[in-house]
């Protein structure tokens, strides 16, 4: 039966409202509370008849473990309600007859018929992928779809791609112990910015990855499909053409995944930062090299950029022992001149910028 109050309808737009007043700090737990919350409204917990009659109405609003375990304390969580609270008075000051009593925070639960009948005012919770441990913060995510007996080969697949700055998610393989694998899984899918589709035979014959693509394709995100058997895409990407693979040596299309992901990605700054995130996370003297090979393809890089290479240089063994890196050709400190137009040298694990050199003769 439709409600005889207007509230209700207004939460969705009420939430946006805060989303984007407390979106300034999105790191902010008010954010990734409005941002997550599944909310139900408790009509006219209270009723006052004076003047035409004021009905207060109680939010509830339901949250995942994964928020909820971050304001796990009561008393938090009595703070937030009552400034939740005070921010939906603002938000409905102009609707007369209606307010807002209180706000309420419990766990969403789907056996709670109240959770049931609750909504989300986003269609896809916004996830800060950075609070996820699949993802290494600063790479590029990419979740690559496949089916559970080929999990050896994508996850080989996936660490290929690390050095590229290319996080991969493989499930099973990337999901701590005692994590609930569905909830990761859909968390994963929600955060990702491209999928990779292992194709082996019997690929499309799986519940699962079949709804893995369609929610990527529902969600507007790029997919490169990479067929490692007979089987060939179908469904919606039956008219992509696949990249050919190796199911014996799956890393051996590193290289054209990364050309396929940067044209298909199309964003060119997103690109720059990964890369040089998988430079200064260097594993090993090797590693650094051949990274440090990659970021000589970018041609312009920000002054962000150019103080995390150098703070990662003085932290990192692999880089600044790095004797490719540092020996007569100086070619990470010619990297920094030619991007930047100054002048640097490497003192032990330091990078300095100086001041440059002028000529004894100077003529009068």
């Amino acid at each position: 039966m439709a409600s005889k109050y207007e509230m209700p309808k207004k939460i969705p737009a009420y939430i946006r409202r805060l989303e984007l007043m407390y979106r300034s700090d999105s790191s902010s737990i008010y954010h990734q509370i409005v941002c997550n919350a599944s909310v139900y409204v408790r009509e006219e917990v209270s009723y006052d008849n004076w003047d035409g009659g004021t009905a207060g109405h109680a939010l509830v609003f339901f949250l995942e473990e994964d928020v909820l375990q971050k304001i796990i304390n009561f008393e938090t969580q009595k703070e937030i309600c009552k400034k939740l609270e005070d921010d939906f008075q603002e938000c409905s000051r102009s609707l007369q007859g209606e307010f807002v009593e209180n706000v309420v925070i419990e766990l969403y639960d789907e056996n709670d018929l109240e959770c049931r009948r609750s909504i989300k005012p986003f269609n896809q919770p916004i996830i800060n992928p950075d609070t996820l441990s699949v993802w290494r913060p600063g790479h590029i995510r990419l979740f690559i779809s496949h089916r559970d007996e080929y999990k050896r080969q994508a996850s080989e697949l996936g660490l290929a791609l690390e050095g590229y700055g290319i996080s991969s998610f493989v499930a099973h393989d990337t999901i701590e112990p005692m994590e609930k694998w569905q909830h990761i899984i859909r968390k994963s899918l929600q955060s990702m910015e491209i999928m990779l589709v292992f194709i082996t035979d019997g690929f499309f014959e799986s519940y699962w990855t079949n709804q893995e693509v369609g929610v990527a394709l529902g969600r507007g995100i790029p997919i490169i499909p990479v067929k490692m058997q007979k089987c060939d895409p179908c469904g919606f990407i039956n008219d992509t053409q696949a990249l050919i693979g190796d199911l014996e040596n799956p890393a051996a299309t590193v290289d054209g995944i990364y050309k396929l992901l940067v044209e298909k990605l199309g964003q060119e700054e997103r690109i720059r930062k990964a890369t040089v995130q998988a430079f200064v996370d260097s594993s090993d003297f090797d590693e650094a090299g051949r990274r440090f090979n990659r970021l000589q393809a970018i041609r312009s890089v920000s002054e962000a950029d150019i103080q995390q290479i150098i703070e990662a240089f003085s932290s990192n063994e692999n880089l600044y022992k790095a004797w490719y890196l540092n020996n007569k050709h100086n070619r990470l400190v010619n990297f920094l001149e030619n991007r930047t137009g100054k002048h640097y040298k490497i003192e032990g694990r330091s990078i300095k910028q100086v001041e440059a050199e002028l000529d004894d003769a100077v003529p009068f």
